[in-house]
């Protein structure tokens, strides 16, 4: 009885604590370098505005090397599709002259479809 207890309990453990858990360090994982450059963005950039009304040049000033930094990688491997059907071309010419043994005329064009009354 005790080792059913003990399964039981660790079934508590493992869908109550341990899951939700474990989805929590992902999630912050996968979502946590966004927040950290969204902040950066918003907050660490100081925007210098010019007073002087006399025709100047500014000199650039890229203080910031965050935009450097790649937050995610994609990698996307080749797939090779399995080939399930033989597709080989079609190389003999398919000849359709519409002859229908009724008792309309045969027209110079080609049918679409049947006649209709």
């Amino acid at each position: 009885m005790p080792s059913l207890v003990r399964f039981v309990n660790m079934h508590f453990v493992n869908d109550r604590i341990l899951k939700p858990l474990v989805a929590l360090i992902l999630l912050a994982g996968l979502i946590g370098p966004y927040f950290v450059k969204i902040s950066h963005a918003l907050n660490e950039h100081e925007e210098l505005h010019c007073v002087s009304r006399d025709l100047h040049i500014h000199a650039v000033e890229f203080d910031c090397d965050f935009n450097h930094y790649q937050l995610s990688s994609f990698y996307c491997p080749e797939f090779i599709y399995p080939s399930f059907i033989d597709h080989t071309p079609i190389t003999e010419s398919i000849i359709n002259n519409y002859i229908f043994l009724s008792k309309y005329q045969q027209l110079h064009f080609e049918l679409r479809g049947p006649p209709t009354c």
